[in-house]
């Protein structure tokens, strides 16, 4: 950087007008450091010696102070054509494996897809990953913080394409936005192990576990512990398979055991294995509440569980609002069996949970049910909690046509 302070006379009277200084910023690259820095250098002062000079000179040092501090997100690149280690636009590697080894966390800054389509706050590592397919399983263990997340992003929406992923992330603070993924013989697309505050969102996952029936989800967040999660605004098509997985016991489209969390505005469809959405808590100790809203379900072999196993976090004031669950557990779905249903209470013990403003229509054996067995909420065979659901649905529903699932 180069201040110059200036001095002008004004109308002739010979007092010095002080001007504000001249200044010029060198670019991270001409200082070496690369991106990853946004350092001021100050290379000179041009002055002519005058008393203004002290305000020239406090503005310089101000200016170094405040301005050597300050860094950017990192941002990493990965291309199906890279074979770079350093995972820069001009060289970028050819995996998110590697971009994950090579990444290092900046301080808060902004990533945002080069197509775009996204753009993430606080974020601390941004990895693009452009178009193209990749092939193979991911495992992820670095954090961010809640101020620098580490964030892997398809450059443009569903363009990245990952084929059998079984995408593996432990560690905090981190985001998965974007990308399409497949594998009809993984066990899962993506597993949430021990860690806290992930997000899995906008992603297309489709055809996946078709040839198998694992007790496992296509997003499995398992008790290692689990918390603060957020999954939202994925689409999750045509998984498990309903030969093995006959009356929706197996494998299911979110599969939860953690604690706090926000699964949000998914719609979860041709599910023949299992539930579109399975909460649970075998082994959880923190209790925080979770959310589960807004998102559309059907033709699955189940709709949503809850499942609390007997643990004493119960499932007590979780939300399940505003959900569209309809047609799943019919036939062709691998459902209707008696463990299906649209809401299934199954091992539930609650008394604090709210289950409002939810359309649950067309499933079978029955809308509502409490572990296996039909039940109508206020009717008192339905566990009691504070159920609402629509008082005639079949007026909202009039004509429903179901989609027939066929991809995008």
């Amino acid at each position: 950087m180069e201040v110059r302070c200036n001095r002008a006379p004004v109308n002739g009277s010979g007092w010095l007008s002080l001007q504000p200084p001249e200044i010029a910023l060198e670019s991270p690259a001409a200082t070496g450091l690369g991106t990853a820095t946004r350092g001021f250098f100050l290379t000179s002062i041009l002055v002519k010696p005058s008393k203004h000079v002290w305000l020239c000179v406090l503005l310089f040092v101000f200016i170094a102070i405040v301005g050597t501090t300050a860094h950017a997100v990192n941002n990493y690149y990965v291309s199906p054509s890279g074979s770079g280690t350093a995972c820069t636009q001009a060289s970028p590697c050819g995996s998110i494996a590697q971009a994950h080894s090579t990444l290092t966390v900046g301080s808060a800054g902004s990533c945002t897809a080069g197509g775009g389509w996204l753009t993430v706050a606080n974020a601390g590592a941004c990895v693009h990953v452009l178009p193209g397919t990749y092939n193979g399983s991911i495992s992820i263990s670095k954090s961010g913080s809640s101020s620098a997340k580490i964030v892997y992003i398809s450059e443009n929406k569903w363009g990245a394409k990952l084929v059998n992923p079984q995408w593996s992330q432990s560690g905090s603070n981190t985001e998965i936005d974007g990308f399409d993924m497949t594998g009809p013989s993984v066990a899962f697309a993506v597993l949430l192990s021990s860690g806290s505050n992930r997000s899995i969102q906008y992603n297309y996952i489709h055809d996946i576990s078709n040839n198998s029936c694992g007790l496992n989800g296509v997003i499995h967040e398992t008790t290692a512990p689990s918390s603060g999660d957020t999954i939202n605004g994925n689409v999750i098509r045509h998984f498990g398979n309903a030969s093995v997985c006959a009356g929706g016991a197996g494998f299911h489209g979110i599969y939860a055991d953690g604690s706090g969390l926000k699964i949000t505005n998914n719609i979860i469809s041709g599910g023949s294995g299992g539930w579109a959405i399975q909460k649970q808590y075998a082994g959880i100790t923190d209790c925080t509440p979770g959310i589960i809203s807004n998102n559309t379900i059907f033709n699955n072999a189940g709709g949503i569980v809850l499942n609390d196993e007997g643990n004493s976090c119960k499932i007590d004031h979780w939300t399940i609002t505003n959900n569209i669950i309809v047609n799943n557990g019919v036939s062709g779905t691998g459902g209707g069996t008696g463990s299906s249903f649209g809401i299934d209470y199954w091992n539930f013990s609650a008394s604090n949970t709210l289950v409002s403003n939810n359309l649950v229509y067309g499933n079978m054996p029955s809308n509502f049910g409490n572990h296996g067995s039909a039940c109508s909420p206020g009717a008192g065979n339905c566990p009691s909690t504070n159920l609402k659901s629509d008082a005639s649905p079949s007026v909202t529903f009039v004509n429903f046509q179901s989609e027939t699932n066929v991809a995008p």
